[in-house]
């Protein structure tokens, strides 16, 4: 539930959500003001139980103007201004967040933001299963680090004179219609188009409308010469996916102060979780091992046979509406349960990232149309413990050393 003053602006928290006990209609927009700067945090260690990340809270009261420091170790932490502050670690020294990896921070799209950050824009979140909240729960973030204004718009609505940021992911293929036919209802009433990184294969006529007022960020280079070739009047250009914009420690914090400030949400989702666990029990005995076998059962899935333990997390845990809450709760069962494995074997791009991200090993696996191939050669390649797997070989028959159902990696989650 999004809830709303009235007013034109809001400020948020750390959690994305407003202060506010209106209910805003769903219809509308959320207005969305630049951010708080202090972030709180209560004593419960929300993650003791998983097994790479540990939050420690050393006081009961809260903490504020927290700021980050790079450790010697190559330990990221967030340090408050008191002398025995609360930290925030990941505690895998190999991680890619540890060790600056990614690559993400000062690409060509993160530049154009800074340049437009005066700009009030309308921010489309795309639709799709719990890969396209990671990736848009790390969008907010990345907007709210750079101090941007925006309201949320929708996928359904028409937005004249406006600026417009569509969100990113792989919706523009021939299997998918919905960025398509918002594009065709708005480009010739909006001020400015803004698609972040995206995978394109389709809609070549579509491209070839777009005039100079719009902004195609690809994040591989296939797709790049595709809307090259097609939207010859745009301006396009190469980005990395927006999942790569991810900060864990503020997934962290930001889970522990909506679970301070609003409980009763809390539980709400906990509850939810419960309502997983048990759908997905009932249908298959789960096994768990330090593997994870997380393969595709949608549209885009492939002739890899699925393994008995799989267990499709992305569409497990997809939510209608990709609101701040709801991403960062998403994103945050995500991270709990991959945090449970040491090996993470997939073909779904956005579990691959995440865990990449984390410092798990990823054997990444194609999905139906390449854009897993082509992202991994743009990005992911750069990371050492992600390999590229072309057939299921390497998957093989496990023996589980506990068995037990894959509930038990959800011990403590809150939210």
């Amino acid at each position: 539930m999004l809830y709303c003053s009235g007013t034109t602006r809001h400020n948020f928290s750390t959690d994305g959500s407003p202060h506010c006990r209106n209910h805003h209609p769903a219809s509308s927009p959320l207005r969305i003001g630049r951010p708080t700067r202090t972030v709180c945090c209560d004593r419960r260690d929300i993650l003791r139980n998983a097994s790479v990340l540990h939050l420690r809270q050393p006081y009961d009261e809260p903490v504020g103007s927290i700021q980050g420091n790079r450790c010697a170790s190559g330990i990221w932490s967030r340090t408050g201004h008191r002398s025995n502050s609360t930290i925030l670690a990941i505690r895998s020294e190999s991680s890619p967040v540890a060790t600056g990896k990614s690559n993400a921070v000062n690409d060509a799209l993160t530049d154009y933001l800074r340049e437009n950050k005066r700009k009030r824009f309308i921010y489309i979140p795309n639709r799709g299963n719990a890969g396209d909240a990671f990736l848009t729960h790390a969008t907010y973030q990345l907007f709210r680090r750079l101090g941007l204004s925006y309201d949320i718009g929708s996928l359904s609505e028409q937005h004249p004179r406006e600026t417009i940021i569509c969100g990113g992911g792989g919706n523009l293929i021939p299997a998918y219609t919905d960025i398509a036919t918002f594009i065709k209802r708005n480009k010739d009433v909006w001020h400015e188009f803004i698609l972040l990184p995206h995978t394109v294969r389709g809609h070549p006529e579509l491209l070839r409308s777009l005039d100079s007022n719009c902004y195609i960020f690809c994040r591989e280079e296939p797709s790049l010469a595709f809307v090259k070739s097609h939207a010859i009047r745009a301006n396009v250009l190469s980005a990395n996916d927006m999942a790569f914009h991810w900060h864990p420690e503020e997934t962290i914090r930001s889970a522990s102060e909506l679970w301070r400030k609003r409980p009763a949400d809390a539980v709400r989702r906990y509850c939810g979780d419960i309502r997983l666990w048990w759908q997905d029990r009932s249908s298959r005995a789960i096994r768990t091992t330090k593997s994870l076998n997380a393969f595709r059962t949608d549209v885009e899935k492939t002739t890899l046979p699925l393994p008995s333990d799989n267990v499709d997390i992305s569409r497990m845990y997809a939510v209608p509406n990709l609101t701040p809450s709801n991403t960062l709760s998403v994103t945050y069962r995500m991270m709990k349960l991959i945090g449970a494995f040491d090996l993470i074997n997939t073909n779904r791009l956005h579990v691959g990232i995440m865990a990449a991200l984390m410092g798990k090993e990823v054997n990444l696996y194609d999905n139906n149309y390449g854009k897993n191939r082509d992202v991994f050669q743009y990005s992911l390649h750069t990371f050492s413990k992600v390999n590229w797997c072309e057939s299921a070989s390497n998957l093989g028959a496990s023996t589980p050393e506990t068995e037990h159902s894959i509930a038990s990696a959800h011990n403590g989650i809150t939210l």
